[in-house]
């Protein structure tokens, strides 16, 4: 083996474990901001499950701004997917986990949405703000390269649209 190959695994083992495997969602949501910044995209906001990272009980939420679904009200994304390009190209999707008192990149390379649930019912019903989403996405500590993190994460959640 040449030193290359060694230096490479070598620093390949000492960057920071990820902390991908603890990220359970246990609920999200999902608006427009009114902001003239955002300019009629969408937020996503996933709360984890409380986890142990290291000797700390970490409790924080996965947010994902400036998401362009094509200027699409919220009753027309169901059934319909939508792929981003990682930062920093163009279209890509501002997302971050606030964990070891740093905002850590998170990218986001799809969101699908499923079925809109009032679609489930016959009569008005007080589902009507929920969605089915799957997302795919990849975590990264801040300030490391993001080939180091290939892992990529799907989570399957109801999204309660926020007006």
């Amino acid at each position: 083996m040449t030193y290359e190959e060694l230096f490479k695994e070598y620093k390949l083992l000492t960057c920071p474990m990820s902390p991908i495997e603890h990220f359970m969602v246990m609920r999200g949501k999902i608006w427009q901001p009114k902001d003239s910044i955002s300019q009629g995209r969408y937020s996503i906001e996933l709360s984890l499950e409380p986890f142990r990272w290291g000797d700390e009980e970490v409790n924080t939420s996965i947010k994902l701004d400036f998401i362009n679904l094509k200027g699409l009200p919220f009753k027309e994304l169901s059934n319909k997917a939508f792929p981003f390009p990682i930062n920093p190209e163009d279209g890509y999707i501002d997302g971050s986990v606030y964990l070891e008192s740093t905002h850590n990149p998170i990218d986001v390379t799809l969101i699908s949405f499923g079925i809109l649930y009032s679609d489930l019912m016959s009569e008005q019903d007080l589902n009507e703000n929920y969605i089915a989403v799957t997302i795919l996405y990849k975590f990264c500590w801040e300030g490391e390269d993001p080939v180091n993190y290939p892992e990529i994460k799907r989570v399957n959640v109801v999204l309660k649209y926020v007006p």
